[in-house]
Order: structure tokens, then C-alpha cells, then sequence
């Protein structure tokens, strides 16, 4: 009778502990029931020695479970925001000094255009001034040497009193000078002029110097020239821009090949024509 009691305590605890394995070791609900089967034969199938001996301990295994402390709390301060403030009055300051010397160079700059301009006016007037003081002088020797070579109205046995050293004569040897305002086209006609003055005082040397009997050919190679300087002068003043050349108060062109021939009155007296008929 007692063994029957000891026979179904131990089940009981058998049982127990059975469950209590089940539990702890978290099987499935299959696996659980398969467990608890097992162990209750085995528990059934142990001698009465077996079951009296004190049963194993079940060593547990310890799970220590770190707890982490929240991370600490860092109070990040706003930056100061004096340097931006300082860097902005910095790029203030000089973008207003750039514009500044912009303005300063743009004004002298300015000033250096208007004192071109000046100088370019000026230049230009003096250019002018030079033009038109050139223009004339060239009359002016013009109608010189129309009245030079008037002394050449002489029938041809009258020596011819020429002054060799006639202002406008020495003059045109230095009209490289005098005309170069006016232009090449005007300095090789001015040039021109001069070449056949001294062609014509040559002329009046050679038919004053001779007391042979050729002498009217010589007057005739006088009167050849004058007329020829005169033409010459006529081309030198279309060289001249139609709006400076000098003319009479009618507007008439000066005709220097006129001036510069012997009268046609005379001429006819002499040869019973104008100058430049017998040529």
C-alpha cells in the first residue's frame, strides 16, 4: 500500500517536472507532448532503487541582459553670427571701394576723351589755318610772278629789266614747305611751277645777253615761257578744293595763263596776234 503511494507521488512529480522542462525549454505543442511521453515512461519503467535516488539537478543557464544607458544629451550652442556679420560689412565696404575707383577711372578716362577731343579740334584748326595760310601764299606768288613776267612786255629789242632774285623765285624753291597742307597732288603741280620759272629767267638771261642778231628768237622763247608758267599756275589752282580757290568778285576763276602772257593789244603790234598764237 505504501509503495502504491510512493508509485504515484513519483508520476506525479514526474509529471511536474516534465511540464516544467517543456516550459522552460519553449517547444512546439507537438514537440511538448512528445517530450512529456517519453519522460513519463521512463519514469514508470525505473526501479523502485532507481526511483529512490535522488534525481539530478537541472543547472540553468544565467542570461544576463546588459541594460544601455540612454546616450547623453549634448547641447550643441547656435554659432555666433558676428563673423558673417563682419565678412558682410568687409564685402560691403569693398565693392563700394571697386565702384569708387570705377568711378574715379571712368571720370579720368572721360577727362582724357574730352582732352583728346580738344586736341584733336585744335589739331584740326591748325590744320586748317596751315591749309589756308598755304592757299595763300600760293596767290600771293601767283600774281607776283604775273607781275614779274609783265616786265617782259618789251617789243624785242628792249632788254627785259628782270629781277633775277624775285621773291616769288626763291619762294617756290622751298615749296616742299610752303604747300605740303595742300597735298601731293598740289606739291608735283607747285613744283612744276617752280621748274619752269627758272626755265624762264634762263630764257630772259639768255635773250638779255645776247646782242647778236638772233635775239628776236630768244624774246619769242621768253614769251614762249611766260605763257606756260601761267599754265602751270592754272593746273596748280584746280588742285586746290573748289570751295577754297580765290576767284574775282563775280565768281570768276583766276585765269593765270591770261595774266601771265603778253597783252593781246601789244601782241598785235608786235606780231600782229596774241603771244601764244606764234608759239
Amino acid at each position: 500500500m505504501h509503495a502504491r503511494s510512493q508509485t504515484a507521488t513519483y508520476r506525479r512529480s514526474a509529471i511536474r517536472a516534465s511540464l516544467t522542462a517543456v516550459y522552460y525549454t519553449k517547444l512546439s505543442r507537438r514537440e511538448a507532448v512528445v517530450v512529456c511521453a517519453a519522460l513519463i515512461g521512463a519514469a514508470i519503467g525505473q526501479t523502485p532503487a532507481q526511483r529512490a535516488a535522488p534525481a539530478p539537478r537541472v543547472k540553468h543557464d544565467t542570461i544576463y541582459v546588459a541594460v544601455q544607458s540612454p546616450p547623453p544629451v549634448v547641447n550643441v550652442e547656435a554659432p555666433s553670427q558676428w563673423p558673417a556679420v563682419v565678412l558682410g560689412v568687409a564685402g560691403l565696404f569693398l565693392l563700394w571701394l571697386q565702384l569708387r575707383i570705377m568711378r574715379r577711372q571712368t571720370d579720368a578716362m572721360n577727362r582724357q576723351t574730352a582732352l583728346a577731343d580738344k586736341q584733336t579740334t585744335l589739331l584740326e584748326q591748325q590744320e586748317a589755318s596751315r591749309r589756308n595760310e598755304a592757299i595763300a601764299t600760293f596767290y600771293r606768288i601767283a600774281f607776283d610772278l604775273a607781275a614779274e613776267l609783265g616786265k617782259a612786255n618789251e617789243f624785242p629789242s628792249v632788254r627785259i629789266q628782270a629781277d633775277y632774285s624775285t621773291h616769288p623765285r626763291e619762294m617756290l624753291r622751298e615749296a616742299g614747305r610752303l604747300f605740303a597742307p595742300l597735298g601731293n597732288d598740289f606739291l608735283r603741280a607747285a613744283t612744276q611751277v617752280a621748274h619752269r620759272v627758272e626755265e624762264y629767267f634762263s630764257a630772259v638771261e639768255a635773250y638779255n645777253s645776247d646782242v647778236s642778231g638772233g635775239r628776236t628768237g630768244r624774246w619769242q622763247t621768253v614769251q614762249t615761257m611766260r605763257t606756260q608758267v601761267g599754265g602751270d599756275l592754272d593746273l596748280a589752282d584746280l588742285q586746290i578744293p573748289m570751295q577754297m580757290r580765290w576767284k574775282y568778285d563775280d565768281g570768276t576763276a583766276y585765269k593765270f595763263r591770261t595774266r601771265c602772257s603778253m597783252p593781246q593789244d601789244l601782241a598785235k603790234q608786235i606780231m600782229g596776234g596774241p603771244a601764244d598764237d606764234a608759239v
